[in-house]
């Protein structure tokens, strides 16, 4: 039996409309229970309470009510990261059998929370869902959201569902509704489901890395590199990604962008889900510390900055700083980074970076 927990929200608007029947798991008597799901701007992010810090997860598996192939579009493509960058027909994205009809996807994650946001990422046709329930641990249904398809201007589409239950209800599936057939659009693909919320504090977040020991290097604004060079073998590097993603690279494996005026040095993470781009003017290079300028999009840039990729989606430096403890005219270069940057994709999605390397070839 799904119970309702929350109220449909007008995508135009943004604005909820409760229903009288709309409750949350929170007492006995379930459907006497009030919550609210809404659509705010709200930046995502880390929060705490107590000493419980809220996690976000993809989801490691998933079963759907139809698959359009066995591996490419199944249900198993709506795992993990979004990795679809562009509004498209994708195989790397679940899409249902049929391309008219209403189906369902349910998302499983490995620990489970008590939900504050849902983040359905669509890369081909957004929009069409027409429900979003949560599951607890115990198998128990209930709805987050119900809504009517209606088109949207953005592909791809985030789709974000915000709770506020009033009972700890620990949910470790997500199961989603669509309908293909009012707005005759055609398939309506999901490439990633996110799901955030509050562990329980005995949890232990499988994917949450260890912190680095390594004693780091003081930034003049404050912040850590978390590597020393001198710890690291030559031609490598290690940086943290955190924020909105959190995790830990070490390698060596570089990849080169170079123009005539500028350096550009790509760090790729092993899994390739990270690439750092280093980008170095070389009439700019000194042993110093020295201050990053924003990055630019247009592709004027003139001085030193830098971008991070994450799963093909680009996210541009708004500060940071190089502190490079080598002379760069020997054509290599050591040192620390550190910058904040911005999704350009998605305003809202915000990470910092902070690393080292150790003599790293310029070319």
């Amino acid at each position: 039996m799904r119970r309702s927990c929350g109220s449909p929200v007008d995508r135009s608007t943004g604005e909820g409309r409760r229903g009288p029947d709309a409750g949350c798991p929170g007492s006995e008597d379930v459907d006497e229970q009030q919550a609210t799901t809404e659509q705010t701007n709200e930046k995502p992010g880390s929060v705490s309470t107590g000493e419980v810090e809220q996690i976000r997860q993809w989801a490691s598996s998933a079963r759907a009510s139809s698959e359009y192939g066995e591996v490419s579009w199944s249900a198993s493509q709506a795992t993990g990261a979004p990795d679809v960058p562009n509004c498209e027909d994708n195989s790397s994205a679940w899409a249902s059998l049929g391309s008219d009809t209403k189906e369902w996807i349910e998302l499983s994650y490995d620990v489970p929370v008590v939900p504050t946001e849902i983040a359905i990422y669509t890369s081909y046709n957004p929009s069409q869902v027409t429900e979003v329930d949560i599951i607890d641990v115990d198998g128990n249904e209930y709805v987050a959201r119900e809504t009517t398809p209606q088109v949207v201007e953005f592909c791809p589409d985030l789709y974000q569902v915000f709770l506020e239950l009033d009972k700890k209800v620990y949910v470790n599936k997500v199961k989603i509704y669509i309908d293909q057939g009012q707005l005759d659009l055609g398939w309506s693909e999901i490439d990633a489901v996110e799901l955030i919320g509050y562990p329980d504090s005995g949890s232990v977040f499988a994917d949450q890395p260890a912190q680095p020991q390594n004693p780091g290097v003081q930034s003049t604004d404050g912040a850590d590199s978390p590597y020393a060079p001198q710890d690291l073998d030559p031609g490598s590097y290690a940086y943290d990604v955190s924020g909105y993603e959190n995790d830990v690279v070490m390698g060596a494996n570089v990849q080169y962008q170079s123009i005539d005026t500028t350096y550009v040095v790509g760090l790729i993470s092993g899994n390739e889900r990270y690439v750092v781009n280093l980008m170095l003017p070389k009439n700019k290079l000194k042993k110093d510390i020295i201050q990053m300028a924003p990055y630019s999009i247009m592709g004027n840039q003139k001085d030193l900055t830098a971008a991070i990729y994450i799963n093909a989606f680009l996210y541009i430096a708004e500060s940071g700083e190089y502190n490079f403890t080598n002379d760069p005219a020997t054509g290599k270069i050591t040192g620390t980074f550190h910058f904040k940057a911005q999704s350009k994709d998605f305003p809202d999605r915000f990470v910092e970076v902070s690393g080292a390397l150790n003599s790293v070839l310029l070319k």
